[in-house]
C-alpha cells in the first residue's frame, strides 16, 4: 500500500502546481485585462479592447490558467486544491492595491 502512495506523490505534486498556477493565473490575467482596458481607454476611448496588447496577454493568461485549473480539479482531490484557492484571495488583494491602485476594504 505504501508503494502506491509513493507513486502518487509526483502526480499530486504536478496537479498542485497546476492548481496553484490556475488560481494565480486566473487572477493575474483578469487584473491585466482590467489594467489594459483602463490604459487603452485613457488614450483612445473608442478603440476595441483587442487593440491593447496587455488585454490580449491577460486574456490568454486567463484562458490558459482556467484550463490548468480545470485539469487540476478534474484529477486531484478537492481537499488538496481548495486550500490552494486561498492564494487567489491574497493575490486579488495585492493586485488591486498595487497594480490597479484601487482601495481594498
Amino acid at each position: 500500500m505504501s508503494w502506491l502512495l509513493l507513486a502518487l506523490v509526483p502526480f499530486l505534486t504536478l496537479l498542485s502546481v497546476l492548481g496553484l498556477f490556475g488560481s494565480l493565473g486566473v487572477n493575474t490575467g483578469n487584473n491585466l485585462q482590467s489594467l489594459g482596458i483602463h490604459k487603452l481607454h485613457a488614450i483612445e476611448p473608442n478603440l476595441p479592447n483587442s487593440k491593447s496588447p496587455m488585454w490580449v496577454f491577460g486574456t490568454t493568461l486567463f484562458i490558459l490558467a482556467s484550463l490548468a485549473n480545470f485539469g487540476a480539479f478534474g484529477f486531484a482531490p478537492a481537499a488538496l486544491l481548495a486550500s490552494l484557492e486561498a492564494t487567489q484571495v491574497s493575490g486579488a488583494r495585492r493586485a488591486a492595491r498595487e497594480e490597479l491602485e484601487e482601495g481594498v476594504g
